[in-house]
């Protein structure tokens, strides 16, 4: 799992310093690599919050959609709901 926090950690941090297109090549990297992993949720949410910063709202909208079907009791689905408001889902 080291490797995988790794992955996410740097693509949590390149989001907070502004720099989402970064974030999006860490989180491919992370799904091709860790495609069922332990932190996919957070992968997932991550990914929503990059696409919403770079103003990719369909791709965030149907990313958030995907994400409250597969993980809607998450800790996370309040924070993806929230993320940009065309991405959250209804």
């Amino acid at each position: 799992m080291h490797g995988e926090l790794t992955l996410l950690r740097g693509a949590q941090g390149a989001l907070r310093a502004g720099d989402a297109g970064r974030a999006l090549a860490l989180l491919e990297e992370h799904a091709a690599e860790f495609r069922a992993g332990a932190l996919r949720q957070e992968r997932m949410a991550v990914r929503v919050f990059a696409l919403c910063a770079l103003g990719r709202l369909d791709e965030a909208r149907a990313e958030a959609a995907r994400f409250l079907r597969d993980a809607p009791r998450s800790p996370l689905a309040e924070r993806v709901r929230a993320a940009c408001p065309l991405a959250a889902a209804p």
